[in-house]
């Protein structure tokens, strides 16, 4: 394992920089991020796959130098680990509910009774429709934790009536709703009301999969939940070598957005949203540099002006 950062010789720094799963959200953004940053003199970045939040773990227990994870989860880590910092947004989860097009399941309230699947433990998805569930008191008679592939193929043979994901878009119901009559189900305005003031924590999200352009055949826009996620590093990580990151990452943004289109509605203040983690020293650096002002509290305290 690697310690944090790791010299492979006296002016080259090696930087394990862990994703998520191949093929998800935060994989192919993260790969679209590295793309836009680009070469870094006397840089060399390793980008590994990871799963769910593993890569903010890993950053804490000093097995890798950058990892992305959810905002949950890097709170819940940053109670008893406070050197935990802030690098770049990489993904936006917001809450999707999947069910064949046939199906009388109306609001996510119309799960109660039924065979659901909510994504496999370590998804984002997992928690947060657990949180959900018991906020809009849903009790369905069968509950699966399963990946992306084995839940749709699940649904689409009606072993079970809906899938509860994240991830817009999410690669395999796009690849599904090809195949198979599917719509998404949006929380009713009074769930919608609950679930936002009991969990205040998840950012309200607008899903625009008009006129079958996410999901073929499925044409809707609605309001939704949604969780942040962010690259994480510690202050070990040197602060010239996270400024020369985000710098690049931010003048050449528009490389990234070609790859991964979440990317456009990325901008510096989104890391806000993580607090009370601060930023990294050298994101307060370049955010200083190009006059975005950071919140006092997120400015850790071994950054010096």
């Amino acid at each position: 394992m690697t310690t944090t950062p790791t010299t492979m010789s006296p002016s080259l720094i090696k930087i394990v920089w862990v994703s998520g799963s191949t093929g998800g959200a935060i994989h192919l953004s993260t790969a679209a991020a590295l793309a836009a940053i680009g070469n870094i003199e006397n840089v060399v970045i390793i980008h590994q796959a990871g799963a769910g939040s593993a890569g903010v773990v890993l950053v804490a227990q000093g097995k890798a130098d950058i990892g992305a994870g959810g905002l949950l989860d890097a709170l819940d880590l940053y109670k008893n680990f406070t050197d935990l910092r802030v690098v770049l947004p990489v993904a936006a989860f917001p809450a999707q509910l999947v069910t064949r097009a046939d199906s009388d399941i109306k609001s996510w309230r119309d799960l109660n009774g039924r065979a659901i699947s909510i994504g496999s433990p370590t998804f984002i998805a997992n928690r947060m429709f657990k949180e959900v569930m018991k906020v809009l008191n849903i009790k369905p008679s069968v509950i699966k934790e399963l990946g992306h592939e084995d839940s749709m193929n699940l649904l689409v043979s009606g072993v079970i009536d809906a899938y509860f994901f994240t991830g817009f878009p999410n690669p395999t119901v796009q690849e599904y709703a090809v195949k198979h009559r599917l719509k998404l189900v949006p929380p009713s305005p009074d769930e919608l009301k609950i679930i936002r003031e009991k969990l205040p924590y998840y950012a309200p999200f607008t899903i625009d999969a008009s006129g079958g352009k996410v999901y073929y055949g499925i044409d809707i826009k609605f309001e939704t939940i949604a969780e942040w996620a962010f690259h994480y590093a510690t202050s070990k990580l040197p602060e010239d070598v996270v400024y020369k990151i985000v710098k690049g990452y931010w003048t050449n943004k528009k490389v990234a957005e070609s790859l991964y289109f979440q990317h456009q509605w990325f901008k510096p203040s989104i890391v806000f949203n993580s607090a009370p983690i601060p930023l990294h020293a050298g994101v307060v650096k370049y955010y200083k540099e190009i006059n975005v002002t950071v919140p006092p509290e997120l400015i850790p305290p071994e950054y010096k002006p």
